[in-house]
């Protein structure tokens, strides 16, 4: 019963980190595509590595709405 537990908590784990990593991915490519449309801009970097980001409201683009 231990050796299952154990098990499953390993599954889980490579599997919520597949997740994050796919997660990370995903919203670099989207802050990537709003970036390349002057949407958002990056505001400087925490830790010289990760981006820190916010909506460009200099842009003059007014927001798209779903028809």
């Amino acid at each position: 019963m231990a050796a299952d537990v154990v098990e499953l908590k390993d599954e889980l784990g490579a599997e919520t980190d597949r997740l994050q990593t796919a997660l990370a991915s995903r919203f670099s490519a989207t802050l990537d595509g709003l970036l390349k449309q002057g949407l958002v801009r990056h505001a400087g970097t925490v830790d010289g590595r990760r981006h820190l980001w916010e909506v460009n409201r200099q842009s003059g683009g007014t927001p798209r709405t779903q028809t």
